[in-house]
């Protein structure tokens, strides 16, 4: 992020939807150390909306150096909280 030239406002709009990210991983988190499948299946219904923010972001500021890289970075953290609630909500599925 120190090497993308973001003004203060686009560092903001960035910073806020890399807090939404911390936020619904802080839940995954939470979702699977108490076996949770509602807290993981609201962070699941999340991704969508959230990958299409960012997607907009770099849409708005695609022609900033390094860019992509650190939208592309953003995404795969989305996914992989996604996938971590994935296995959260199959597992509250099987008997224990």
């Amino acid at each position: 992020m120190r090497e993308t030239k973001l003004d203060k406002k686009q560092q903001e709009r960035f910073l806020k939807l890399l807090n939404e990210a911390k936020v619904n991983y802080l839940k995954i988190l939470k979702a699977f150390h108490n076996h949770d499948a509602e807290i993981a299946h609201t962070v699941l219904e999340a991704k969508e909306k959230l990958i299409k923010e960012i997607d907009n972001f770099y849409d708005e500021n695609k022609k900033i150096e390094n860019i992509g890289l650190l939208v592309e970075k953003l995404k795969s953290m989305i996914t992989n909280t996604h996938n971590l609630g994935r296995v959260v909500y199959q597992s509250s599925f099987t008997p224990k």
